[in-house]
């Protein structure tokens, strides 16, 4: 997920549904990776920007937001490798 809120955000949302949470308990807070291979903190918006990812739909609208997060580690993981997520689980 784009930071550790949205992936607190995901777990409550089930919780408060009553469903199960769909992901692995393996987690990449793609956020904190882009920083580090950046050099400084951004939002989702400015990252896509630096990698030219043209953003779809509205900002924090949770299903646009993920969609947005996965176009741009499509990108990242095109450009370095999925090795990438490897420090990150």
């Amino acid at each position: 997920s784009w930071g550790d809120y949205d992936r607190k955000q995901f777990a409550m949302q089930c919780k408060s549904r009553g469903l199960s949470y769909p992901f692995s308990k393996k987690h990449v807070n793609f956020k904190r990776l882009f920083q580090n291979l950046y050099g400084e903190r951004m939002g989702i918006a400015r990252a896509m920007k630096t990698m030219s990812v043209e953003a779809v739909g509205r900002a924090h609208r949770g299903d646009d937001d993920a969609w947005n997060t996965a176009r741009l580690l499509r990108q990242v993981m095109n450009q370095y490798g999925d090795k990438i997520l490897d420090s990150y689980w």
